[in-house]
Parts: C-alpha cells; structure tokens; sequence
C-alpha cells in the first residue's frame, strides 16, 4: 500500500482540488474528478499525471470498513513465520516480544504465540482522528487542529478557522 504524500509545498488550487477529491476517494475515475471539481477531464489527467511524476502522488491505498473485520490479536515471542499479507501491524516491545494485529485467516497457521485475542470490531480515539491530514475545503491548506465541518447539501466540507467557515457559508448560498 502507498500514501498521498501529504506536503503539499507551492500547489496551485486545481491540484489542490483534484489531491483533496483522491484523498477522499482514491478509485474515482477521470470524468468524476472532473464533475466533483469542475476541472476538464483533460486538465484532470494532466494534474494527475504531473503530480504522480513529481512524487506528490506516490499510489493509491483501499480503506477498508475495520467494523466488519475481525482480527487477531496476539503476543508473541519474536518473529515468527507467517506471510506479510496476514499481518496488519508488529509492535516490537521493550521486553523483545511482538504485538502483532493480524488477518483473522492467519489463526490457520499454528504459529506460536503467549497471548491470543479476536477482535470483532475496532473504534478510532480522537488521538487517531488527529493523525488523518485534512485539506480546507475553502481556502486549500491542510487543517492542523480539529476541523470546523460546514453540512451543505448532503455534502460535510472541512474549513481550517471561523473565517474560511464564514466565507464558505457565504459562497455555498450564493450557488443554491
């Protein structure tokens, strides 16, 4: 898996725009970037493909609903030989062991282990919320504290201040 490079240093609004509709939803097509930023398709592809080059855009990633995962959770003794693709997240701990979080599958390998738990679902603390950039839907930079959401048509946008909630408000009403 890869990740949107989140630096964004001297990007114009257009790739602003394109970066925050990916961001949102890494599988949207050309024509539906297009519509959701009313950017050309052409323009769009160019974006895209400019910033792929320069390794702003570095590949896509699947999120994934984690409430209808089920994972194993275990404590183990050292490394232990089970596939990569089984395994979400290793902890190395102080005492040399590993927590490792794994696919639920990996519990048919007969790996040996101190401690073992299934999880059937996982809730995010605000601490994790903190670690997802954000791009301001109004003005484009990237929100460093909690965001301030403005509900619009069916649609939550991200604003970074009270100013750019303002302005937005403002330039929402003006196209209903």
């Amino acid at each position: 898996m890869r990740y949107l490079h989140m630096t964004l240093p001297n990007l114009s609004k257009r790739e602003l725009l394109v970066l925050r509709a990916l961001y949102r939803n890494s599988r949207l097509s050309i024509e539906e970037i297009s519509g959701e930023t009313g950017i050309s398709r052409n323009t769009v592809a160019q974006i895209i493909k400019k910033l792929e080059n320069e390794g702003t855009i570095q590949g896509y990633t699947v999120r994934m609903n984690d409430d209808k995962l089920e994972t194993v959770i275990a404590v183990v003794n050292g490394p232990i030989d089970i596939p990569d693709h089984m395994v979400y997240e290793d902890y190395s701990l102080s005492n040399g062991k590993h927590l490792l979080v794994m696919d639920r599958s990996a519990l048919s390998m007969n790996f040996p282990y101190e401690y073992l738990w299934v999880s059937t679902g996982r809730r995010y603390g605000k601490a994790m919320e903190a670690r997802t950039a954000r791009i301001c839907d109004y003005c484009g930079k990237i929100i460093v504290s909690d965001p301030i959401i403005v509900h619009s048509h069916n649609r939550d946008y991200y604003v970074c201040c009270p100013n750019c909630e303002h302005d937005l408000k403002k330039r929402l009403k003006m196209e209903s």
